[in-house]
């Protein structure tokens, strides 16, 4: 018997990641929703590590569009995954909150992409609003 528990105890020791602290992105960004209209965001993410190479995270911020100009707060949550290298892909999906507007809740997803340095990561992101159409965009982030 206490062969078996030392043999689960070492094999839980082995496959659990080492304890690394949250990682926390400043970011900024621009999209352009294909409804005629631009989005800025001003964002903070924070990410906390489910394996060496897997991240879940969370990003939220504020966010001005270019048409009759409206604020609002994008939430979003996902997942990232740096498969090595340099590279990294994301998937996120959030409520986005708009002030102003006759549609005060919209729905977000998003699969991203980019290239990430240690202090540094620039990105594409192609996704969708709920009651718009499709959303391409760029992110530039920088961990503090």
């Amino acid at each position: 018997m206490r062969l078996r528990i030392s043999v689960a105890a070492l094999a839980l020791f082995a496959l659990a990641s080492h304890a690394a602290p949250a990682q926390v992105r400043l970011g900024v960004g621009g999209d352009y929703i294909f409804d005629n209209q631009g989005a800025f965001e001003l964002t903070l993410a924070v990410e906390g590590r489910l394996a060496r190479r897997i991240a879940v995270e969370g990003r939220f911020g504020g966010l001005v569009t270019t048409t009759s100009p409206t604020l609002g707060v994008p939430l979003d949550f996902g997942l990232r995954i740096t498969p090595g290298g340099r590279t990294y892909f994301e998937a996120l999906i959030g409520p986005w909150f708009f002030f102003n507007s006759g549609d005060a809740v919209r729905g977000h997803a998003a699969f991203g992409f980019g290239l990430e340095q240690r202090h540094f990561s620039f990105g594409l992101e192609l996704g969708g609003l709920t009651g718009s159409n499709a959303m391409i965009g760029a992110r530039l982030a920088w961990r503090i």
